[in-house]
C-alpha cells in the first residue's frame, strides 16, 4: 500500500494496523524500497523454473487436499454422533409416548429431534460441498501443467512488457511481499 505526498512516496504496512508491535517498521521510503523490490522480483524470476513451480504447486495442492480430507473426516465423526443422538432421542420419545409422559417433556424431546435433523442436513450439505472442493483440487493438481505454463509465460513477458503490464503480472504472480527491512524482502508467489 502506498501514498504520494508532495515531498515523497512511501509504502505503509497494512498488517501493522491490526498488530501494534513497536519493533516493526511501519513505513518505507519508495526511493529506497523500489530498487530493492526490482532486484527481488528479478531474483524471483531467475529462481522460477518449471521444476520449482511444479514442486511448490504440488505441495500447495496436496496440503489443501489433506486439509479437505481432514474436514470430511471431522464431518463424518460429527455426522455419526448426531445420527446416534437422533436414534436415542427417537427411542426415548417412543418410550415417553408409551408411558404417557407429560406434554412439556415430550415437546423438549421433539424439539431436540428437530434440531438434530437440521444439524444432520447441514452436515450432509457441508460434506457434499467439501467433496466438490476435493474434486476441484484433484483436477487442479492433474492440470498443473497449464498453471505452471502460465507462470512461465508471465516470466517471459515480464521483462519485455511496459510498467503497466509488469504491474498486472506481479498482481497475478505475487500473493504478498514481506519486507523486514530494506535488505530483507521475501516475495510469496500466488499458487492457488
Amino acid at each position: 500500500d502506498y501514498r504520494k505526498s508532495p515531498k515523497k512516496m512511501i509504502f505503509k504496512c497494512r498488517h501493522c494496523k491490526s498488530h501494534k508491535i513497536d519493533t516493526w517498521q511501519k513505513t518505507y521510503s519508495a526511493d529506497k524500497l523500489l530498487p530493492v523490490l526490482d532486484n527481488a522480483v528479478d531474483d524471483l524470476f531467475l529462481d522460477l523454473d518449471r521444476e520449482k513451480l511444479e514442486n511448490v504447486y504440488t505441495k500447495h495442492k496436496e496440503k489443501q487436499l489433506t486439509n479437505l480430507h481432514q474436514l470430511v473426516y471431522n464431518i463424518n465423526i460429527s455426522f455419526t454422533n448426531k445420527k446416534k443422538s437422533l436414534e436415542k432421542a427417537n427411542n426415548k420419545l417412543k418410550i415417553m409416548l408409551v408411558n404417557d409422559t407429560d406434554i412439556d417433556t415430550i415437546q423438549i424431546i421433539t424439539s431436540t429431534i428437530k434440531e438434530l435433523k437440521e444439524e444432520i442436513e447441514e452436515l450432509e450439505i457441508k460434506k457434499n460441498d467439501t467433496d466438490i472442493l476435493i474434486g476441484e483440487e484433484r483436477k487442479a493438481l492433474e492440470t498443473s501443467n497449464s498453471v505452471i505454463d502460465s507462470f512461465i509465460t508471465m516470466k517471459d513477458i515480464y521483462h519485455k512488457g511496459s510498467k503497466k503490464k509488469q504491474k498486472n503480472i506481479l498482481q497475478i504472480l505475487v500473493d504478498k511481499i514481506i519486507v523486514t527491512d530494506y535488505n530483507n524482502i521475501n516475495i510469496v508467489i500466488n499458487i492457488r
